[in-house]
């Protein structure tokens, strides 16, 4: 029996993203895509909000990682101008995150709210 110890994580959004001609993150991505930036100049904050409300209903919260992640240009698909690419996460804060006015905040977990 082969047992295997798990000492840290590193996990991937690694379903389809996709940026469409017309969108801002397209135009943002396309200029990426063109200059191929590295190191330090590919880390993007990245706030990932979780299905599930753990607050009330008259005040809805979200369990939610604001991370450090490394965007990876994937492909580009100058007929359909399309643009993929996915995030590597290389730092994780927990927390919980409420949305007023579509405006996201997010709490540290630990942080008085």
């Amino acid at each position: 029996m082969i047992t295997t110890d798990i000492t840290s994580y590193k996990p991937e959004l690694s379903q389809e993203l996709q940026a469409n001609k017309g969108d801002p993150a397209f135009d943002y991505l396309y200029d990426m895509f063109y200059n191929l930036p590295t190191g330090e100049d590919v880390k993007k904050n990245l706030l990932i909000v979780f299905a599930g409300n753990v607050g009330t209903e008259d005040a809805p919260k979200f369990n939610a990682w604001n991370t450090t992640s490394t965007l990876i240009l994937d492909h580009f698909d100058s007929v359909a101008e399309k643009i993929y690419f996915k995030f590597s996460i290389t730092k994780i804060q927990r927390g919980t995150c409420t949305v007023s006015d579509g405006v996201p905040t997010f709490t540290l977990n630990g942080a008085s709210e």
